[in-house]
């Protein structure tokens, strides 16, 4: 009986079931369609576009952002707006309404909100963004 117990022992930690498994940080990206990739490229560009304007304006203070709460925030208020406004939102965004429609934008949104919702990092993230309708 001892030998069955210690040769268990030893068997345990090669047998995979303590291993830690290491999460690679390229697998999101690689598995994202050209059509995601093209999304991210853009709320990139937005992030730094925002940041260099934001450093402009205040040189000497500490700048603490959250781009993609930020860039969620407006493609959601987009769809509150019409026409001129709305086509403003998203180029402001860096989206190109010619190359990508409305719908697939917003749907890059929700694609990028289940990403980090579905994480399986040790790294805890909660967003929270709501946009408020006045019917007057």
């Amino acid at each position: 009986m001892p030998l069955l117990l210690y040769t268990c022992l030893l068997w345990l930690p090669t047998s995979g079931l303590w291993t830690v498994q290491a999460m690679d940080p390229n697998a999101a990206y690689v598995n994202m369609s050209n059509h995601h990739r093209g999304l991210a490229s853009a709320n990139v560009d937005f992030a730094f576009s925002l940041y260099k304007h934001l450093v402009a304006l205040s040189p000497k203070k500490n700048i603490f952002i959250s781009p993609v709460s930020i860039s969620m925030a407006l493609a959601m208020l987009s769809l509150g707006t019409c026409g001129h406004t709305r086509a403003q939102l998203l180029q402001g965004l860096g989206f190109n309404l010619t190359e990508r429609s409305e719908t697939e934008i917003h749907q890059g949104f929700q694609h990028l909100h289940q990403l980090f919702a579905k994480s399986d990092t040790s790294l805890e993230m909660t967003m929270g963004n709501a946009l408020f309708l006045d019917g007057s």
